[in-house]
């Protein structure tokens, strides 16, 4: 499948906004991201889609906006889906390479991944993703890329993510409501570990913590393999939630008080000021910049408490040499790091993203899905997006001219 020139479009339905992200593939097999739509939502609680229209009427303004900025029409997309609605199986299986070729051919690779995709699952599931963990051949060799090679019979150790089916009907529905395609579901903590882990983390072992506003999803890689996945219902809402309880503010108060004091531990703050704030009723009242930290730091250290107990359960400590910590509901508090390390026991990690196209913590999902996308596209012969240039009048159109230069350069 030639790639150059094709577009990725990739649609992350967070806690708290919609991202689209379109990218053309360059001629250097790179992405080029040539837009980035974003618009906040209220109809997600503990990641739960509770009004699925809400969602879609947001989402069909924004593929408006796209139209009319970048004069195309998106006709399909890929989806994220995140952990809470997933269950990681691994399986293996294996296929007879035709006796006289004896060469593995792409068609090959597909009949493993087509036998893998229906497995029997219960009624109330749905497999969405198949993610090889190694290609062997009838020698037990591993294989870093089977297609080509010489062999009479090729093995596939993989992982098979499996989703809620209520979930992904949701997800259906938003998706036909705004006459969108679905090319793909992605779980989301995958392709978020492709873009911020290594593979030396992956295969000393990691813990991968993404923090959103209401759900936080927990996976640990060991020895290249990811080996377990979990969820919070929490995140960093519930810090701006404690601050609105204690101080008896709204919530959007206390959000602000977040962002002004980003600070996860008392004992770093070097100016104990006096902080005015408005409380419900109306009243202008003064607070300690210290005990706005020391509130925030408690419910940091809770939830560093519950994530040790879901590891406990999991009985994976011993697999986790360091924790990577991403999303913006922790990133922005200085020290998290720090307190994290005292919690956990583990060296713990933020991950900024400026070498990526990544300009805000709201489009990491959306981009590293992009990445994702092209990897499977280069690995698994996956399919690309489809989209459509927007018949526009007669009229002077500068996003027209705009994205006929980028075809020009992104084409030559």
């Amino acid at each position: 499948m030639d790639k150059v020139g094709g577009t990725i479009v990739t649609v992350d339905i967070g806690t708290s906004s919609i991202v689209i992200i379109i990218s053309k593939v360059n001629k250097f097999n790179k992405l080029e991201v040539i837009h980035v739509e974003v618009n906040p939502i209220e109809q997600l609680k503990k990641g739960e889609i509770l009004e699925p229209y809400k969602i879609a009427d947001v989402l069909k303004k924004m593929l408006f906006n796209v139209e009319e900025k970048c004069g195309i029409i998106i006709k399909s997309a890929y989806v994220n889906i995140p952990n809470k609605y997933i269950k990681i199986h691994e399986d293996d299986t294996c296929v007879d390479i035709d006796q006289n070729l004896k060469v593995v051919q792409q068609y090959d690779v597909d009949k493993l991944f087509n036998t893998i995709k229906n497995m029997d699952i219960k009624s109330s599931q749905k497999i969405i993703d198949v993610i090889p963990i190694e290609y062997t051949n009838d020698f037990g060799d591993v294989l870093i890329n089977p297609i080509q090679a010489k062999t009479l019979k090729l093995n596939l150790k993989a992982h098979v993510v499996i989703a809620e089916k209520y979930y992904i009907e949701k997800i259906e529905a938003i998706m036909q409501y705004v006459k969108l395609k679905v090319d793909g579901y992605i779980l989301q903590s995958v392709a978020n570990s492709k873009l911020a882990l290594t593979s030396e983390q992956t295969n000393l072992g990691v813990l991968l913590i993404d923090v959103g506003g209401s759900t936080i999803d927990l996976s640990v890689y060991y020895m290249n393999r990811l080996i377990a996945i979990e969820h919070l219902d929490c995140g960093g809402y519930n810090v701006s939630n404690d601050l609105s309880i204690v101080l008896d503010t709204t919530f959007d108060e206390g959000e602000k008080l977040k962002i002004q004091y980003p600070l996860a531990m008392d004992k770093f703050i070097q100016n104990n000021i006096e902080v005015t704030y408005v409380n419900n009723l109306g009243e202008k009242i003064e607070v300690e910049s210290l005990t706005i930290v020391q509130i925030i730091q408690a419910r940091c250290a809770e939830i560093f408490d519950m994530i040790n107990e879901k590891l406990d359960d999991l009985e994976i400590k011993k697999y986790i040499n360091e924790v990577v910590i991403i999303g913006s509901g922790f990133n922005k508090l200085n020290k998290i790091d720090i307190l994290g390390e005292h919690k956990l026991g583990k060296v713990v990690r933020l991950v900024n993203f400026k070498h990526t196209h990544v300009v805000k913590a709201e489009h990491l999902t959306a981009y590293a899905m992009q990445e994702y996308v092209l990897y499977k596209a280069n690995n698994m012969n996956n399919t690309l997006s489809k989209v459509e240039e927007k018949v526009l009048d007669n009229k002077p159109n500068i996003f027209k001219k705009y994205y006929e230069k980028l075809k020009d350069f992104l084409y030559t």
